[in-house]
């Protein structure tokens, strides 16, 4: 495993004495690697890498992402030079990685090394050293990634939790041709729609020679050009020049089998006992608290028999159980970290001292750097607690990468360690189905779709950032947006099961169930897993109904594709705040389709749908049946009329709409 980040010259970080270079296993749910006549291939992806070693041909979900060749390319005035060399050498095949490497020339002056570390689920990490045969002047030295105007929708680039957090970290890319975006340095982007993308990312910027804005989005014509300049500012170069990168294309990982009946909340074992009232759920999570665990997010129970017998009685109500860690932070009364603080923490430090949930156990929490002997301490304690406890997985939280100048780890500089993160999170996703394969691992990530380190998780749980956005209670349209909800939120374009956390609640001045049904009118549109400040009524209705209709074994269209099945119109022109997403369930030899019916502006609506039954495939019926929740579930009929339906739709609201047998 490579963790070593950009470096200047030829300085090593100490950190890349900790790497990880066991062989590495391929787990389920990806396929082994292949690597043959310049293509590899992974799960659900193939690199080209005929014409060089950077990819000419990315493919994804069976679509192309590029409409050229990566390239490396620097430029000397008026002049511009791209980095060739066709011949790839093989140091390294195996089913779970594979290693390349190739000589690379610009000129008879300038000359690169190039060695590519490849991983089963995608992982591509380039390590580039810039060889000058005589000292050599460049303006810029910049990796140029051609997409295709399809594939270029949406960006999303990486916020500091402490700092930015509440600020949107996914946006549509501006319209417009030539610069339509730029940025200092960041450790991350991701380019993609709403069913695939590429991933970039380095760990830092040490070494780079650049001006105020290394990253840039350029449009020209069709195409999406994703610019990162090493060096963008005149530069005398007669030493070496080493720096590293990596990419992933995505999504990482199929989706979990089964996905859409996860059904979870959070409780403390001293609420094992739920009420009949609320919906059941799959799975609960055992939260952080005074009585039963010794620290914040280590997990280490006060008593063993104790916490035995709470998980037992999950059990016995056919709940299972997660359990809630941190693998980037620890409570700082732990022992081990206060031999250690040295070594292990962040610096600048990050500490959380100011939670309710943190102070109710009785300290703070510091972040720790992964690349440290943490991981290795961290992850013998969790073993002997899998070992120890009979628990259905983990609930991971926080996962942000925060920036790092302890220079016990990188002498050289600040360092973003996603590399030493994804290994310890692989490890523990290792751990989770090394005791059983069924078992759920779910992480916590709101706003940082930190692919690398998100690849090795089942459900990704997304949103809690919301809640700290500019909105106020007589301006809904802050607080949820389809932009993020469609670049972001929707999750098929990362892999793991798409999760929303609603925390919308903290605001308190929105109705209970109005606010429900207006964060359901977004999440039910998307077809994502729920969790969080609904109103629990709302959400069992929906679950009902879910569950009468068959749901989870059904295919699902969303609302910028169901054109081919119906059209919603408002006085006889496109509804602007009307969505239309549906359902269409096989159960049982039943063709069904169910439409979930969203108004996502303040003013009630009167909509027309006109349905295609042919396209459909179902026989068109008399009538439909509509749903409609509002504390309790209200049922009717409406009437079919040359194929076409209307209801009222209420401002911020939905309908569930159910149309066949």
């Amino acid at each position: 495993m490579w963790v070593s980040a950009v470096v200047l010259l030829t300085c090593t970080f100490s950190a890349a004495e900790n790497r990880d270079t066991s062989p590495l296993p391929t787990l389920a749910p990806w396929t082994p690697m292949q690597y043959q006549a310049g293509t590899l291939r992974v799960w659900g992806r193939e690199y080209g890498l005929q014409t060089s070693i950077f990819p000419n041909r990315i493919i994804s979900n069976k679509v192309s992402l590029l409409s050229g060749p990566v390239s490396l390319v620097c430029r000397q005035g008026n002049t511009q030079l791209v980095a060739t060399g066709r011949q790839v050498t093989t140091r390294l095949a195996s089913p779970g990685e594979v290693d390349l490497a190739s000589d690379l020339s610009f000129n008879e002056h300038l000359k690169a090394s190039v060695t590519l570390h490849s991983e089963y689920d995608g992982l591509l990490v380039y390590h580039i050293t810039l060889s000058p045969q005589r000292k050599v002047s460049l303006d810029e030295l910049s990796l140029e990634i051609p997409f295709s105007g399809s594939t270029a929708a949406y960006f999303q680039k990486y916020i500091l939790m402490n700092a930015d957090w509440g600020q949107q970290s996914t946006h549509e890319i501006p319209k417009g041709q030539g610069l339509v975006w730029q940025s200092p340095f960041n450790p991350y982007i991701w380019v993609g729609n709403e069913s695939e993308g590429l991933f970039w990312f380095s760990e830092s910027d040490n070494g780079w020679r650049n001006g105020p804005a290394p990253l840039r989005l350029v449009r020209q014509g069709n195409v999406v050009k994703l610019v990162i300049s090493f060096i963008n500012v005149p530069t005398e170069l007669s030493e070496k020049l080493d720096f590293e990168f990596g990419l992933q294309a995505t999504p990482t990982r199929p989706l979990p089998a089964g996905w859409r009946s996860i059904r979870t909340i959070y409780t403390s074992p001293k609420r094992a006992g739920l009420s009949p009232t609320e919906p059941k759920p799959d799975y609960t999570i055992l939260w952080p608290n005074k009585d039963d665990w010794k620290y914040f997010g280590f997990p280490e129970p006060k008593d063993e028999a104790r916490m035995k017998a709470q998980i037992q009685s999950l059990h016995d109500q056919g709940i299972k159980v997660l359990v809630y860690v941190q693998a980037e932070a620890i409570a700082a009364n732990v022992p081990e970290y206060e031999k250690n603080i040295a070594a292990w923490q962040y610096l600048p430090e990050v500490v959380d001292n100011f939670s309710s949930d943190v102070l109710a156990m009785g300290g703070a929490i510091h972040a720790v750097n992964p690349a440290s002997g943490w991981a290795d301490f961290f992850l013998d304690h969790l073993q002997n607690f899998l070992n120890t406890y009979d628990v259905d997985g983990l609930y991971l939280d926080n996962i942000y990468a925060y920036p790092d100048r302890n220079r016990l780890q990188y002498p050289s500089g600040t360092v973003y360690p996603i590399l030493s993160f994804r290994s310890l999170v692989r490890k523990m996703y290792g751990l989770v189905k090394a005791k059983n394969s069924h078992n759920l691992f779910m992480i916590h990530m709101s706003a940082h779709n930190l692919m690398p380190v998100l690849s090795f998780s089942d459900v990704i749980l997304d949103g809690e950032d919301i809640a700290a956005r500019p909105w106020t209670c007589d301006d809904y349209s802050k607080m949820l947006n389809l932009e993020v909800f469609r670049g972001e939120i929707y999750g098929r374009q990362w892999g793991p099961a798409p999760m929303f956390l609603s925390t919308l609640g903290y605001k308190k001045c929105l109705d209970t169930f109005q606010q429900s049904k207006y964060v359901l009118a977004y999440a039910l549109l998307h077809g994502v897993l729920l969790w969080g400040e609904f109103k629990d009524d709302i959400v069992s209705s929906v679950y009902k109904i879910y569950d009468q209709f068959g749901v989870n074994n059904a295919s699902y269209t969303p609302y910028w594709e169901s054109g081919k099945y119906l059209r919603a119109a408002v006085n006889g022109k496109p509804a602007a705040d009307i969505k239309v997403s549906l359902y269409l369930s096989n159960e049982q030899g039943r063709r069904r389709s169910l439409l979930i019916v969203s108004n996502l502006g303040r003013s009630s609506e009167s909509v027309d749908i006109q349905l295609d039954f042919k396209a459909l495939q179902l026989l068109e019926p008399q009538r439909v049946h509509i749903w409609s929740i509002d504390g309790t579930t209200h049922a009717s009929d409406l009437t079919v009329q040359r194929g076409r339906i209307t209801l009222i739709v209420p401002g911020y609201d939905f309908k569930l709409v159910g149309v066949g047998d």
